[in-house]
């Protein structure tokens, strides 16, 4: 019970500091997001490029 209270704490923590913060701001922070996501994505998405073969060609490389 301790720790579901301390993660809903955080939680509205984090809502307060969202709230406060200007739209200016709010870009700002996710576009720090997406630059941090683009030059280290996870391990298990790859780049497709945005051409018809290359991304059946792609397709055909994926296990599963």
């Amino acid at each position: 019970m301790l720790e579901i209270e301390a993660g809903l704490a955080a939680c509205r923590r984090h809502k307060l500091a969202c709230d406060k913060l200007s739209q200016a701001e709010f870009a700002l922070d996710e576009l720090l997001l997406v630059d941090s996501f683009l030059r280290k994505p996870p391990p298990e998405l790859r780049a497709a490029p945005l051409a018809r073969d290359a991304i059946l060609r792609a397709a055909a490389n994926v296990p599963g």
